[in-house]
């Protein structure tokens, strides 16, 4: 089935293809070249049908050079050539016959030219177009308003369209016997444009309120850690965005999972872009032209997921000349380059690696702290005996684009991906305890290693049919793998005694491969209507393996294909704009079929207010559900849904809100609601810690919980553009919350997303050749499951959702300065950033490995924990060299 659906696909757009060459524009040089064939290639490459005998053409040649032509008139000129004639019976049918003795004059083509003008002014009007109606036949005016037409000199009369943007389209009918000289004059015509700003750049952040989406251009004047330009980071300063996470730049919306969000860049699908926990993105911002994140109503188009739609675009436009860029920095080097190749082609590649070493240096390097208890009578163990690491790390990534222009309508691009992270460490620490009267010694080793990476390909091909129609395929591949292994060992004796040994080993290991076809369709009948409608196919395979120690607690591998229809409307009313979108798919694996209605709505309340509105239903059938293993820490695995042990997740979403602008300045408000069906985690029935015999976490007993989600709060952004300084500043109030018949009494708990205080705020400088930015955040703490509340055997079903616990709360306070010099085509940026300034102890995570029994009379606690908590990233100083040209 895969290989014939490749199949299918690559002659469909070797047809399309060849379809579209008919439209374009001939050149050939032919030397001697036999009639016969050149006839053929006419046929064959430019979609003519020609009547003629063949034997008529024998011993025929021609040699005549043609460079850039229509293709009537070029062929006309080959027919001259060979002294035959023809006749123009259609567009695309031609007779051809000798030239007779005594003939009359050999058919061929007139010129017909004039002006286009204003029809109550009669200014002219530069660059206006006339077709020949329903032909491939046209001419662009000049400046001066003038245009030339070459027409078959067989026609007896013409049917010419003449258009212009803001003038009503005008039909002529031209006549033979007429002279060849027409002028066209045109009316005005009330168009519905938008207010246009001029301004000196493209903002960095600006909003679309009809679409209801934002659009991210990054800036590459500023410093991020590492001297990185990182659009997901930027991204994650919007409001209903979660950006409390130094160790993930997976886009967490209204509560959430990164996989929730659909990434498409340049058409290809990537899963997970994480570089060592998220402290960079996979995507480099330098290689990226602008962003487009969809939170509301999605176009028709995307379908399979339930939170955001993430667009991704790289440069399209061919570069003159070359360009690139080098960078520098403590963290890794990269750069890219843009080659032209000829006047149609052109080549982008781009990389960054790590430097040799990063994972020995001060920045990230792991340490050991050694913990001791007073050896007293009455000393205890301390609650928690937490060690706090940083891991070796090391990655790299690639990038490569393939541009070109087969003609005026129809652009060919070619992409690939490819990102790899490996990250290790290992430490110990001892502590002591009291219990009996003996002192105990405690020595206890971690392990852990995980690997993760990305690979994508994928080919888009665009073709406008005429100025109202157009058309995209892409076809891609994509993949992506992690595995990950962390052992434990405790040793416990009392002094001069033989020690006890307890050892966990944990093991993940997650596949995702996936094939992806979409054909757009973009129709717009007037300036005030626009449809779209078209095809999405996609084939999903997941393998997914979680072992304990020598028991394996699941192996599960699952395909998954997607057969899906769209189709949109939007309508742009004086008063009043709206657009309704259905997307409609049928999932294989349970022969069902998911519909998906979209509505949004946006109301002016004159010329700086407006009110908008969105109601959604979406669903997922790649599932990436948290699975909280038996240290208490929650990993994220992929998986496909089947209905049984994983459900399809649905989602229905409302928005409503309101903006103001005024100049430089601009706010907005939105309330949201989310409800989701088909919640999952995976975690053990019956949790808690060991005693004294066996520390280790007793259950080996996991199950998958199917129940429900809910997300709802309130986004504000307050936004500043000016000449020298722009900055934003958001707030979300928001709440996160699941339920499971199975687990805390059906009651609500927090999911790992839940964060109700959020604030973001970024600002930026820039004056000459200095550029300054700064970015806070806030974020109420993390829930963290606290295993040593459970009494022993406690099932989850009867367990208090008090045993939720959070991290202490989010701050980081980033600093960044940048000066760039500019010598002709050459720039060279130097670049200092300070990530975390304040040097806060934020924590990405909490692992518990081993609970002891306390004494009697110490607290209400049943154990003591002993584990480790993974810090985020301390005050941290980057130092970068950006070399361009």
């Amino acid at each position: 089935m895969r290989y014939r659906l490749w199949g299918t696909t690559a002659l469909f757009l070797l047809f399309q293809l060849a379809l579209c060459a008919q439209q374009g524009r001939v050149t050939e040089n032919f030397e001697q070249q036999p009639l016969t064939e050149v006839l053929e290639r006419f046929e064959a490459a430019y979609g003519l049908r020609l009547a003629y005998d063949p034997a008529m053409l024998q011993g025929r040649s021609v040699s005549l050079q043609l460079q850039d032509e229509a293709v009537l008139p070029a062929l006309f000129r080959v027919l001259d050539a060979a002294a035959l004639e023809y006749r123009t019976v259609a567009s695309d049918k031609i007779l051809i016959r000798p030239r007779t003795e005594s003939p009359f004059p050999p058919v061929k083509y007139l010129k017909l030219s004039g002006r286009l003008r204003d029809a109550g002014s009669g200014e002219v009007l530069p660059y206006a177009s006339v077709q020949w109606a329903g032909e491939p036949i046209g001419a662009c005016a000049d400046a001066n308003g003038r245009y030339e037409l070459l027409l078959p000199d067989t026609l007896e009369t013409a049917k010419l369209e003449a258009r212009y943007i803001g003038y009503q389209p005008r039909t002529v009918l031209w006549q033979k016997r007429q002279p060849h000289t027409l002028d066209i004059a045109l009316r005005p015509d009330t168009v519905n444009v938008p207010t246009v700003i001029v301004v000196e750049r493209f903002p960095y952040l600006s909003q679309d309120k009809k679409a209801q989406s934002n659009t991210l251009r990054p800036q590459s004047q500023l410093p991020g850690l590492g001297g990185q330009l990182d659009p997901f980071r930027q991204l994650q300063l919007l409001p209903g965005i979660a950006a409390y996470n130094d160790f993930s730049t997976g886009l967490q919306v209204r509560g959430g999972m990164p996989d929730e969000n659909l990434v498409e860049w340049d058409g290809m699908v990537l899963y997970n872009l994480d570089h060592f926990f998220g402290i960079f993105s996979a995507v480099d911002g330098q290689l990226v032209d602008q962003v487009k994140l969809y939170k509301n109503s999605f176009p028709a188009e995307y379908g399979g997921r339930i939170s955001s739609v993430v667009a991704i675009a790289s440069p399209k436009r061919h570069p003159d000349t070359t360009s690139g860029r080098m960078d520098l920095s403590n963290l890794m080097a990269g750069g890219h380059i843009d080659l032209p190749l000829g006047n149609d082609m052109s080549l982008l590649l781009g990389g960054r690696l790590t430097l040799p070493g990063l994972g020995n240096s001060s920045l990230f390097n792991a340490f050991e702290q050694q913990i001791e208890a007073p050896e007293t009578e009455t000393s205890l163990l301390l609650r928690d005996q937490v060690v706090r690491i940083r891991p070796n790390f090391s990655f790299y990534d690639g990038f490569a684009k393939y541009r070109w222009a087969i003609g005026e309508d129809t652009h060919l691009q070619a992409q690939y991906f490819q990102s790899e992270d490996r990250y290790d460490y290992i430490y110990g620490f001892q502590f002591r305890t009291f219990n009996q009267r003996r002192i105990i010694l405690n020595d206890n080793t971690v392990s852990e290693r995980a690997t993760w990476n990305n690979q994508a390909t994928s080919v888009r091909l665009e073709h406008r049919w005429n100025e109202r129609w157009r058309s995209r395929w892409d076809v891609g591949y994509s993949q992506y793998d992690e595995t990950e292994w962390t052992q434990t060992l405790l040793s416990r004796a009392p002094r001069g005694e033989t020690p006890d040994e307890f050892e966990t080993n944990n093991q993940r290991g997650n596949q995702l491969r996936a094939v992806h076809f979409k054909w757009v369709n973009d129709w717009r009948s007037d300036s005030t209507q626009h449809y779209q409608w078209g095809y999405r196919f996609s084939d999903e395979q997941t393998q997914l393996e979680l072992l304990n120690d020598d028991s394996t607690l699941l192996n599960r591998q699952l395909e998954g294909q997607q057969h899906a229809l769209f189709a949109s409307g939007a309508y742009d009313l004086e008063q009043l704009y709206w657009s309704w979108a259905l997307h409609a798919t049928y999932y294989a694996p349970t022969a069902s079929l998911h519909i998906s209605p979209r509505i949004k709505a946006t109301l002016p309340l004159g010329e700086q207010a407006s009110l908008h509105l969105s109601a959604s239903r979406y669903h997922q059938f790649l599932r990436r559900y948290y699975y909280e293993n038996r240290f208490g820490r929650s990993v994220a695995v992929w998986t496909m849904a089947d209905e049984r042990a994983i459900p399809i997740a649905h989602a229905n979403q409302f928005t409503l809100g309101g903006s103001w602008a005024n100049g430089k300045w601009s706010f907005d408000a939105v309330g949201f609601y989310k409800y989701t069906e088909g919640s999952i985690q995976q975690a053990a029935l019956i949790g808690g810690l060991g005693g004294e015999d066996d520390p280790r976490p007793q259950s080996m007993d996991f199950r998958i919980f199917q129940g429900e989600g809910q997300a709802y709060g309130l986004e504000l952004l307050a936004q500043y553009e000016g000449k020298y300084f722009s900055n934003w500043l958001s707030y979300t109030l928001s709440r996160s919350l699941q339920r499971y018949p199975q687990a805390f009494r059906n009651d609500w708990f927090p999911t790992q997303e839940d964060r109700p205080h959020q604030l973001q705020w970024n600002g930026q400088y820039r004056r000459d050749q200095w550029s300054f930015n700064s970015t806070y955040v806030f974020a109420s703490g993390a829930p963290f499951f606290d295993g040593s509340l459970l009494s022993a055997l406690q099932e989850r079903r009867l367990a208090d959702p008090a045993a939720y616990q959070r991290i202490d709360d989010y701050h980081r306070l980033d600093l960044g300065l940048a000066y760039r010099f500019q010598w002709e085509r050459m720039g060279l940026q130097l670049g200092a950033s300070v990530y975390n300034l304040l040097d806060r102890p934020n924590t990405f995570y909490r692992q518990q490995f081993f609970g002891i029994n306390l004494p009697e009379g110490t607290g209400p606690r049943r154990a003591a924990v002993v584990g480790n908590e993974l810090v985020l990233l301390g005050r941290t100083l980057s130092l970068s060299l950006k070399l361009s040209w």
